[in-house]
């Protein structure tokens, strides 16, 4: 980072006046100001706190076949460069501990779960926000997809959640986390 007046300061005239310091000491951190701003806008991050949620994707649509499902994100909102999008499925509507699948920034999946009645959600994310509000397939209301097929495969694990989230599961919708740090910490870990 270059700023302004750093060599005027670093090697102050003699008889430099009150005014003609403060005048460039207010270009320095009107400077520092900017640059700061720059990186907030390419990092898609917040100069004062932390960034609001993106806002809801349009729809979700999950199909299945033979034990195998496929899962199409429609995202019609205004988004920034960075934004990620994460799937959630369930046995049960509540989604009391999910599975996450993150998908990057790809808005489709496809993958073999095998013959498994689950329910789906969708939202979205970038590294350093909080995650969209989540959309259901089948609406308001979340609709079962059943797998179908000859294959149920192993029983699923129990969910041990996705980013800074506990791991216990339990904090589905989450995508990268909640809280800024691991588990559920809400302070910096000391390193």
């Amino acid at each position: 980072m270059s700023i302004k007046n750093l060599s005027y300061f670093r090697n102050l005239p003699a008889g430099a006046t009150i005014q003609e310091m403060g005048a460039r000491l207010y270009e320095a951190i009107a400077d520092i100001d900017q640059q700061i701003g720059n990186v907030a806008q390419q990092t898609n991050s917040s100069r004062a706190s932390q960034p609001s949620a993106p806002p809801k994707i349009s729809a979700l649509n999950v199909t299945a076949a033979d034990g195998i499902f496929d899962a199409k994100i429609t995202d019609t909102s205004a988004s920034y460069r960075g934004i990620e999008y994460f799937l959630e499925h369930s046995p049960t509507p509540h989604f009391s501990a999910p599975t996450v699948i993150h998908l990057g920034t790809t808005r489709n999946w496809r993958g073999a779960l095998g013959n498994q009645s689950l329910y789906w959600r969708a939202y979205s994310g970038y590294s350093t926000s909080p995650a969209s509000a989540p959309v259901y397939h089948g609406g308001a209301q979340p609709k079962v997809v059943v797998g179908g097929g000859q294959s149920s495969g192993p029983p699923m694990q129990a969910s041990s959640g996705s980013g800074t989230a506990t791991t216990r599961g339990n904090q589905g919708g989450s995508g990268y986390g909640k809280t800024p740090f691991g588990n559920g910490v809400v302070t910096a870990p000391v390193r």
